[in-house]
């Protein structure tokens, strides 16, 4: 898979928390109540910002994360290089939203707006899930060209 963008991911804050939603405990399989790492950013294009991502990792599995920048400003680069941690799966749910004004204001954009909200669940070889994304699009100024190949 050949990952392409002119997006530029920028505003990377990230922090160690103890509070999470329903559905991030029960796609990362963890307690309520236990210890994550959360990581949200910024992705602009043409110095306008086009998507929000907030993703969650338990913090067993990426201790000190939060104290460190990402390698080459990358989720997947830090997994791999700083604790080993190799993708073997990625579930993604695709749907269309209706932008809030909360969010179209984050993403530089009216409300209400079109949106698009992928949520994933990165998952190793033994199927234990190592992060929980959502990212929103806004949907006035964003396309995608999904290609997936055997080689």
């Amino acid at each position: 898979v050949v990952h392409q963008s002119d997006n530029v991911a920028t505003g990377t804050k990230i922090s160690v928390v103890t509070k999470a939603s329903t559905q991030v405990y029960t796609s990362l399989n963890l307690a309520p109540g236990s210890k994550l790492v959360y990581l949200e950013r910024s992705f602009v294009r043409k110095r306008k910002v086009v998507g929000i991502n907030r993703a969650w990792f338990p913090y067993d599995l990426v201790p000190n994360m939060a104290d460190q920048e990402l390698v080459n400003n990358s989720i997947t680069s830090t997994l791999q290089d700083r604790y080993n941690i190799h993708f073997y799966s990625v579930e993604n749910y695709i749907e269309s939203i209706m932008l809030d004004a909360t969010l179209a204001n984050e993403l530089d954009t009216i409300s209400p707006s079109p949106g698009l909200k992928i949520s994933s669940v990165y998952k190793i070889k033994d199927g234990t899930p190592v992060e929980y994304a959502i990212t929103t699009w806004n949907g006035r100024d964003t396309s995608f060209r999904l290609m997936i190949s055997s080689d």
